[in-house]
């Protein structure tokens, strides 16, 4: 498993192995970050969501305490 901060689910990984949504670096572009109890809800609270940008990538992880993390990249 990646924690590479160079992708979107290396992000995700993060943040469901530290159970805390967040920006870790490694994207100089917009980032956006959710958690939800689905990927769906997840994806749908990341920052930026509703900006009209298009994401062009994005990662899902799953956390401990069964809760889906979500990274968007966008452009």
């Amino acid at each position: 498993m990646s924690y590479s901060t160079a992708t979107a689910q290396g992000v995700a990984n993060i943040m469901a192995a530290s159970g805390q949504v967040g920006h870790w670096g490694g994207n100089t572009g917009y980032e956006g970050c959710g958690m939800g109890a689905t990927q769906t809800a997840a994806y749908n609270t990341c920052c930026y969501a509703t900006s009209g940008m298009t994401t062009v990538d994005v990662g899902y992880a799953q956390g401990k305490n069964g809760w889906w993390y979500c990274c968007r990249r966008y452009r």
